[in-house]
């Protein structure tokens, strides 16, 4: 879980959204985001998807750059 988590937030560092951006996408609070980007608890694949989707990217991109450990970036469709 926590090489998703860091693809999340590579993501999201290189889109320049903030997490209270992202946050608010998904219907989470700042700090719950903040919680999964740490990698600290365990998400539904419904929330992941939610934030894949926040991130203009599939869930499959994020698993297949972690699986990877991939430093590209990845570049949703």
């Amino acid at each position: 879980m926590n090489k998703i988590c860091h693809q999340i937030r590579r993501r999201r560092e290189a889109l320049a959204y903030s997490q209270l951006y992202v946050a608010s996408k998904t219907g989470m609070t700042q700090q719950n985001y903040s919680r999964i980007e740490s990698g600290k608890g365990d998400p539904p694949i419904s929330v992941l998807q939610r934030i894949a989707k926040a991130l203009e990217c599939r869930l499959g991109d994020l698993i297949s750059a972690a699986e990877r450990e991939d430093t590209s970036d990845i570049t949703g469709t």
